[in-house]
């Protein structure tokens, strides 16, 4: 998994040599039975290194290796961290990891700049590493969805906003994949608020959702595969969306059937002589339900 041969190179330099001291470290984090401290304690020694190994890189292919190393060992580092905290979890207390999420950030940008200095390099070698790098960057976004799942779905979302910061659209690599996740997420939270009932909550999600989508429809169009997948996600946006806003007006207008209902019944019954005002409130319910259930199958 880590990058740490010199094969290719004429001679050891100092970026290779500080990773395979870092690698030292790294094994020594994977031994068996190790405590989740230490697993971290170990890691964190290995990403010192790595990150020495990338300064000092004196080519694109040095910087490549180094960038990966670095960017698997952050995403150990979160996930460690992220099995500590689960140990002792606590429902109240669901907010996002600072910590956490840094180095999930830290993990992207290291493979984003793996994959560049990669494209780089010349290497014999490009269209396997690439693509190695492109196959550990995607198992990276499904650790991510994992992580947001054990989540709220506010913190999911916080989580995915403070990942995406300082991250631009021209890092497309990271950005789209990131943008995807935060869009689906939404989508699938207004699917879920609809059916459970609640309406409103289920329209101002998939407003939001559908923003996302097409603020990464406007910045995918030359990515085929990317672009249509969000396309069909964006018409299932607006399809929830508009069925979520046809229940809610027809929740509404039940409600001011009831209230006319109401009204009526207050009318015929407070006193002997018939309450014209509260006849008059019944009518106003009653006109307005039928504005609201216009077009709407209402019983």
């Amino acid at each position: 998994m880590m990058d740490g041969s010199v094969s290719r190179q004429r001679q050891t330099t100092v970026s290779s040599q500080l990773r395979a001291e870092g690698n030292t470290h790294y094994a020594k984090a994977k031994a068996e039975g190790i405590a989740p401290f230490l697993r971290q304690v170990r890691y964190e020694e290995a990403l010192k290194l790595y990150n020495k190994a990338i300064q000092a890189a004196g080519s694109a292919e040095e910087r490549s290796s180094a960038c990966k190393n670095a960017a698997i060992a952050n995403r150990k580092i979160a996930e460690t961290m992220r099995e500590k905290a689960a140990a002792i979890a606590n429902p109240a207390q669901d907010t996002v990891n600072l910590r956490e999420l840094y180095h999930w950030q830290h993990t992207l940008l290291n493979f984003s700049a793996a994959k560049a200095s990669g494209e780089a390099s010349g290497r014999e070698d490009s269209l396997a590493w690439i693509g190695n790098l492109l196959a550990a960057m995607s198992e990276c976004f499904h650790a991510i969805q994992a992580t947001c799942l054990q989540h709220s779905y506010e913190v999911r979302v916080e989580f995915l906003q403070r990942l995406q910061q300082n991250i631009p659209p021209e890092e497309s690599c990271i950005w789209q994949p990131l943008q995807a996740l935060l869009s689906e997420t939404k989508f699938n939270e207004s699917v879920c608020q609809r059916e459970a009932g609640g309406y409103i909550a289920a329209i101002r999600i998939a407003q939001s959702a559908l923003q996302d989508i097409n603020i990464l429809l406007d910045n995918s169009q030359h990515y085929g595969e990317q672009f249509c997948g969000m396309f069909s996600m964006s018409l299932q946006a607006e399809n929830a969306l508009a069925e979520a806003e046809q229940q809610e007006r027809i929740c509404q207008a039940m409600q001011a059937c009831a209230l006319g209902d109401e009204a009526f019944e207050k009318a015929l019954m407070m006193s002997d002589e018939l309450r014209v005002e509260l006849v008059w409130d019944a009518v106003d319910y009653y006109h307005h339900s039928l504005l609201l259930a216009k077009n709407r199958e209402v019983e």
